[in-house]
């Protein structure tokens, strides 16, 4: 699909100033498509600079939006499990076990990338079986540029809607909030765990609300193997399906041969109240008295399956954006919006956070 579009920020290629060619920008077309129930938006080119108009109808909405091919902007060969493994193997880092919580200290890196892709060469539990694992908050999102020089300079010449994202955005608001107001929650960090296709109840981040507006760009996605040694791509299908994905969503990977990696679903910032009621509700079923004022959503212990989500739209009439990511894909998720993330397969993801005029009042 095309649109006809004026760019707000009337500069050329995106974050560049007018080339003075001819062109008005009316003549503009954007190549995007709309997923979900016709209200996902996918931009499909990173660098067009008519992207902000059709951006804009879909971020006053606060919905949740994807720009695909981002990694023909990259260098993917700094995004992969061997080029971390080999600069940084040897780096001390937290592990985490996705199904118990349990944190593993002080572990070697090298340990965790080992097994990223192959199961068989997993650490094992105390019942003998591989561990599902992610990395805790490597590097912290204060230190990624002093940790990840080269990583930071290549996401940087690589982000979209550069007059929002880049960190010297003119609409990026984190440019006029003083310094260390808003630190714990603004940077730039990695998120890299390994596949839960199997696991329908476990997520690699669970349910949660972010203060700032974010970007989260798939830069890898592995081909996991079993304990045989053998690549099942039948479970991932089926749980792309089981997640909620739209038929074109689906058609992605069936028809166009994109490699999914994550799926993501997205609430609006208003059905907050809500969702705890409910998690409330369930706590209380279990013998479990939760204060009233407290907040569920932020313990991140929770993440929605099937059966929960499908509760929220019953009794509460609440529905939820599902969002298929695929290699090279961009998430943007706008402040205040409760959600979670599955790793389908093992996938390095790099979370980048901006500040929206829109969004400023939720800080």
């Amino acid at each position: 699909m095309f649109l006809h579009s004026k760019d707000p920020t009337r500069q050329g290629r995106d974050g560049d100033s007018d080339d003075g060619s001819d062109q008005t920008d009316s003549d503009c077309i954007i190549p995007h498509t709309w997923l979900g129930h016709k209200n996902l938006l996918r931009l499909l080119d990173p660098s067009f600079s008519g992207n902000y108009e059709v951006f804009l109808k879909v971020w006053k909405n606060e919905y949740p939006l994807i720009i695909s091919h981002i990694s023909k902007n990259l260098d993917m060969k700094l995004w992969t499990p061997e080029s971390f493994s080999q600069r940084y193997g040897e780096s001390k880092v937290d592990i985490i076990n996705c199904i118990t919580g349990e944190v593993i200290p002080n572990q070697k890196m090298q340990l965790f990338w080992d097994g990223f892709e192959d199961v068989g060469s997993r650490p094992k539990d105390k019942k003998g079986c591989p561990m599902l694992l992610k990395m805790k908050e490597w590097p912290r999102c204060t230190m990624f540029e002093s940790i990840l020089p080269l990583h930071m300079g290549d996401l940087l010449q690589a982000l979209p809607l550069t007059a929002y994202t880049h960190p010297n955005g003119l609409l990026n608001f984190v440019n006029y909030i003083p310094n260390g107001f808003l630190t714990k929650d603004l940077g730039t960090e990695l998120l890299c765990a390994y596949g839960t296709a199997k696991y329908p109840w476990v997520g690699t981040k669970n349910l949660h609300v972010n203060n700032t507006d974010a970007l989260n760009i798939l830069v890898y996605v592995g081909k996991d193997t079993n304990e045989d040694n053998v690549y099942e791509e039948t479970k991932v299908l089926q749980a792309v399906e089981d997640a909620g994905c739209d038929e074109m969503s689906i058609e992605r990977v069936i028809k166009n041969g994109d490699i999914p990696g994550a799926v993501w679903h997205v609430y609006n910032s208003q059905d907050t109240k809500k969702i705890n009621d409910l998690l409330k509700k369930i706590n209380f079923s279990r013998g479990i008295l939760s204060q009233p004022n407290q907040d569920l959503i932020n313990d991140e212990n929770w993440y929605l399956d099937r059966i929960l989500r499908g509760r929220l739209r019953r009794e509460y009439k609440i529905e939820v954006h599902t969002v298929l990511q695929c290699l090279g894909d961009a998430v943007i998720i706008p402040a205040g919006a409760p959600h979670q993330v599955r790793f389908l397969k093992s996938c390095i993801m790099v979370k980048h956070d901006f500040i929206s005029s829109q969004n400023m009042k939720k800080l």
